[in-house]
């Protein structure tokens, strides 16, 4: 198996993630992703259990996969928001689950409406806004590129309206000129709260760059011109891929930023705050 889209958060002094487990196989209908619980004690070393908290199914829009999982604790619950694959229509859609637990999740469906022009839902990050309102960032295709869309809600659960503007757009001639997706965010409730985003070419060649937000979340304060992440050069067998998914403080002073290299290897990044290069 391979393990991908890592969701680490704390609780107390103990790290936990959420990640995307995916068995090895030539064929795309075996490769059926399910979402596994992990614990360390240093934040770098997990031990994951044997069994999915989200398994693939048995419903139609997660019947070949559970992905990308992103958690929030609120009001005693875990939520977990993800991305559902089904192989025979090529369809993806994000999709819920809660408990009281994250070992006693319950799946409760798809979280946006249907929408011609947002297909391909995926790679949920989700803030809650000064407003007390929540706001969500996600991937989805169009035009065979990745964009990232926004919609909002009153509350954590809905109903989600989709923004008739993306966050923010590909930039001719930069490392970021065709795909883009969103990733994790630091700062949340600051003058100026921090998105680490995955963006790349049509080659692709995804790297991970940063973009500064207003407190409320509508407007690009700033951007990073060159990419904060990179991968190692790629082997034979590897795809050129670095890929944020989560973050969490190592301390007052530095940022651990957690993604996937070439869609298969976990790694972590110290950044320092207020530095523009992966320490």
């Amino acid at each position: 198996m391979y393990v991908l889209s890592p969701f680490v958060f704390r609780e107390g002094s103990a790290f936990r993630i959420l990640v995307r487990v995916v068995n090895r196989s030539e064929r795309p209908e075996e490769k059926v992703a399910r979402v596994h619980y992990a614990s360390s004690g240093d934040g770098l070393t997990f031990r994951m259990e044997d069994e999915p908290v989200i398994p693939a199914g048995p419903e139609a829009d997660d019947h070949d996969g559970a992905e990308d999982p992103t958690r929030l604790h609120l009001d005693g619950r875990e939520i977990v928001f993800y991305s559902g694959w089904n192989q025979a229509s090529k369809e993806g859609r994000l999709l819920r689950a809660s408990g009281s637990s994250v070992h006693a999740l319950a799946k409760e469906g798809r979280v946006l409406p249907e929408s011609d022009r947002y297909r391909a839902t995926k790679e949920p990050s989700v803030v809650q806004r000064p407003d007390g309102g929540w706001r969500m960032f996600f991937e989805y295709a169009a035009e065979d590129a990745s964009r990232i869309g926004m919609a909002d809600a009153l509350t954590i659960n809905g109903p989600w309206h989709i923004a008739d503007r993306d966050a923010f757009e590909a930039r001719p001639g930069s490392w970021d000129d065709w795909h883009l997706s969103p990733g994790p965010v630091v700062f949340e409730g600051s003058d100026r709260p921090l998105m680490f985003y995955n963006g790349g070419t049509n080659v692709p060649a995804w790297r991970i760059g940063w973009v500064e937000f207003d407190p409320a979340f509508e407007n690009v304060l700033a951007r990073s011109a060159q990419p904060l992440v990179v991968p190692p050069p790629a082997g034979a067998e590897d795809t050129d891929i670095s890929f944020a998914a989560s973050a969490v403080m190592g301390g007052e002073a530095e940022i651990w930023l957690y993604y996937s290299v070439s869609d298969r290897m976990l790694m972590r990044a110290r950044i320092g705050v207020g530095d523009t290069a992966a320490a």
